[in-house]
């Protein structure tokens, strides 16, 4: 199924999205802005019918130039601070993933390209990693970076087990929507890495 590009406007914290890209600005190292990212992932119960999971509190850090936005260092969500307000399914989703041995959610080799206005990274979930991608919308200023992409994933392709009891239970294919701010980091030290 090919990953369509939603509207993520109407999620809850809104703010102003920085201004479009202008490619007279100069490389920058931007730290992910922890409490105004969001990441939802979209699954389907096979009686219920759709159910969003959410999480802020990414973290990372993106280096800059006007074609490309890259890993400065990896981005990493604790897999505790997913939530679908549903306790329940709160503590079946942590036992799946293993959180005792598995704490964390890791994003590396990210590179969005200005050109294709798409994404490529691998993504590690338990000890799996999958490449992942889709298209991406940007939009930045001097001080601001805002990044809104989504990609379609499988419980299977991660090797994880999927939930079911008695034949009721979750689809294996679901998808993940991430709208990503940053704050430009002034460290010169991160500057002279990109």
């Amino acid at each position: 199924m090919a990953a369509v590009l939603l509207s993520l406007s109407s999620w809850g914290k809104q703010s102003q999205s920085p201004r479009k890209t202008d490619p007279s600005l100069s490389p920058a190292v931007f730290s992910v802005d922890s409490d105004r990212t969001r990441i939802v992932v979209r699954m389907t119960h096979s009686v219920l019918g759709r159910f969003d999971t959410q999480a802020y509190g990414l973290g990372g850090q993106l280096a800059v130039t006007p074609d490309l936005i890259r890993n400065a260092s990896p981005l990493v969500l604790e897999v505790a601070k997913l939530q679908s307000l549903v306790p329940l399914r709160d503590k079946h989703m942590r036992e799946y993933l293993e959180v005792s041995q598995y704490p964390k959610i890791q994003v590396s080799g990210l590179q969005w390209m200005a050109s294709t206005k798409s994404f490529q990274a691998t993504l590690k979930v338990k000890n799996s990693e999958v490449p992942i991608g889709g298209p991406v919308q940007f939009n930045r200023d001097s001080q601001s970076l805002r990044v809104q992409t989504q990609w379609d994933l499988s419980l299977k392709a991660l090797n994880i087990q999927v939930p079911q009891y008695m034949g009721v239970g979750v689809e294996d294919a679901f998808q993940v929507l991430l709208d990503l701010w940053a704050k430009e980091d002034l460290d010169e030290n991160l500057l002279n890495e990109i």
